[in-house]
């Protein structure tokens, strides 16, 4: 969980130095965005390699961060197999 408190410190600091940082999370966080990040579950992809599963989501205008199971996984190797029952953290265009 994210407090408001630690996202807007860190918000703060990002807004000096790297201010496209917070155009992101502001995007991905504003109803009015153009982007959202949401979970999927897709039984097709137990087990697939990671770099696999980013290829297919990819070329369907999905972008795949990583995978949630007991905790959430960003950026694992791409050899990586998606534990069965995980569900798939992507980037997708709000439109």
């Amino acid at each position: 969980m994210i407090t408001s408190r630690t996202l807007a410190g860190r918000l703060l600091a990002s807004a000096v130095f790297e201010p496209e940082v917070v155009d992101v999370i502001d995007d991905i966080t504003t109803a009015l965005g153009r982007y959202d990040i949401t979970s999927l579950r897709l039984p097709e992809m137990d087990r697939m390699a990671f770099g696999e599963a980013f290829k297919i989501l990819y070329s369907k205008g999905l972008f795949l961060l990583g995978y949630a199971k007991e905790e959430i996984h960003l950026m694992p190797p791409l050899d990586e197999p998606i534990p069965e029952g995980a569900k798939l953290l992507v980037i997708k265009s709000a439109k």
